[in-house]
């Protein structure tokens, strides 16, 4: 099943993200009642979709997707996919393709030009990843600006 994450996935997100998708830093603190609220709101916002495949009960992949206004391509929004990652035991079963297809289901229907993926891997195998999910990787060029 997939569905936008709402309050409760708080926990299966929190593992995720930074046991599988950012082992090497965990989040600064671990407030549950901070992301449940957070959660709450994006499950209430039209164009910010936390999508999620749950199996048996539980949550074992998700996909950042965000609609972006734009006043470009006939005022056409686009979007970004970010934050795909999958728990180990449930990795190449389909479950990340299906999340991302969801998400460009939502982009289309919103009538958005185009859907950018983001990753920081190098690894052949999540490019080719997104290649099959029909993604072009060489049309771009990203570059990263971070605060710390």
């Amino acid at each position: 099943m997939i569905r936008k994450a709402w309050a409760k996935d708080a926990k299966a997100l929190k593992y995720l993200y930074e046991e599988v998708l950012h082992p090497s830093h965990s989040e600064q603190a671990w407030d549950q009642g901070s992301w449940e609220k957070r959660l709450d709101r994006f499950y209430q916002d039209p164009q910010y979709h936390i999508l999620v495949a749950e199996e048996a009960g539980c949550v074992v992949a998700t996909v950042t997707f965000v609609i972006v206004e734009n006043l470009t391509y006939q005022l056409r929004p686009y979007g970004i996919i970010e934050n795909v990652v999958t728990h180990p035991d449930y990795q190449k079963q389909g479950y990340a393709s299906a999340l991302i297809q969801r998400a460009l289901e939502i982009a289309k229907a919103a009538h958005c030009y185009k859907v950018t993926v983001a990753t920081g891997s190098k690894k052949k195998s999540t490019l080719d990843f997104y290649r099959k999910n029909g993604f072009r990787l060489d049309e771009k060029t990203a570059g990263v600006y971070r605060f710390e």
